[in-house]
Parts: C-alpha cells; sequence; structure tokens
C-alpha cells in the first residue's frame, strides 16, 4: 500500500513538473519586465552666453519579452534561451530515455541548473517592473526547482538504501 502511494505522487509530481516546464516555455513568448527611464533634453543656443535650459524629460518605456530579445542575436541570448528551454527538455528526456544512469545525472544536475536559472533571470527581472509573464516564469520555475530537489532528495535516499543493504 505505501509503495502505490509513492508510485502515485511520483506520478502527480511528474505531472506537475511537466506542466511547469511547459509554463516556463510559454513564458518565452510572455512581456516578463517594463522598464522606463528618463533622458533631460537640453537646448543649447550657440550665441547666448546663458546657462541652456532644460526642458522636461523624455520618458520612454520598454517592455522585455525573452523572443524579442533573442531575436537580435547575441551570444547572450543563447543563454537566455536555454534558461527557458532547458527545463522542457529535461522533462523530454527523462520521457525518451529509462536509462538510469542517464536519468540519475539528469536528476543530479537540474538543481544547479535551476538555480543558474533563477539567478540569470533575477538579473533580468531586476531591470524594472514585473510583469506577469515574469510573475508566472518565477512560480513556475519554483514549482520545477522544488519538484527537481524532491527527486535528488529521493535519489540519495534510494542510493543510501542500497549501500545499506
Amino acid at each position: 500500500m505505501n509503495n502505490d502511494m509513492a508510485q502515485v505522487e511520483l506520478t502527480m509530481m511528474q505531472k506537475i513538473k511537466r506542466l511547469a516546464a511547459l509554463l516556463v516555455m510559454v513564458c518565452f513568448f510572455l512581456p516578463l519586465a517594463q522598464c522606463q527611464w528618463s533622458v533631460p533634453v537640453t537646448d543649447v543656443e550657440q550665441n547666448t552666453p546663458r546657462a541652456p535650459e532644460t526642458k522636461p524629460a523624455e520618458t520612454h518605456t520598454d517592455i522585455i519579452i525573452a523572443v524579442n530579445a533573442f531575436r537580435k542575436a547575441a551570444p547572450a541570448d543563447l543563454t537566455l534561451l536555454m534558461v527557458f528551454l532547458w527545463p522542457l527538455l529535461a522533462v523530454l528526456l527523462t520521457a525518451l530515455f529509462k536509462s538510469r544512469p542517464l536519468l540519475n545525472s539528469l536528476i543530479v544536475l537540474s538543481p544547479f541548473l535551476c538555480a543558474f536559472s533563477l539567478y540569470y533571470m533575477s538579473l533580468v527581472l531586476s531591470l524594472g517592473k514585473i510583469l506577469y509573464g515574469g510573475y508566472l516564469w518565477i512560480l513556475s520555475m519554483f514549482v520545477f526547482t522544488g519538484i527537481c530537489l524532491i527527486e535528488l532528495v529521493q535519489l540519495v535516499k534510494q542510493i543510501l538504501q542500497r549501500r545499506g543493504q
């Protein structure tokens, strides 16, 4: 009975992990943050000795959408793409390959990739006001990270049990 319950929980965790990975990828196309900055406008007359007059500053607004940033083809864009894409690739690899060593290495590597993704996106989202795509990415990535950590703990417990026998 206890083993059946663990299998049901594991299956439910896998479904939630897949949904979180899909939502992380969907956020690639959603507005993540909004930046606003002002540029002072000065009017300088060359014939007068007085100080330049300052007009009201021009306010610019920019909305950060990952797919738009990716279109510029800079090397950092590959990192940005991988932050959104790797969770879905990890879930697909887990579903396609049943090789235990490959799955174990993916389980061990995933929390580190999660930490890097959270750090990288914290830098991107700190540029301005977080929009709904940013909040959805944060929520989905924290759920994905939590499940990756649970899987890592379960793997360590299995290894310790095997060594204890």
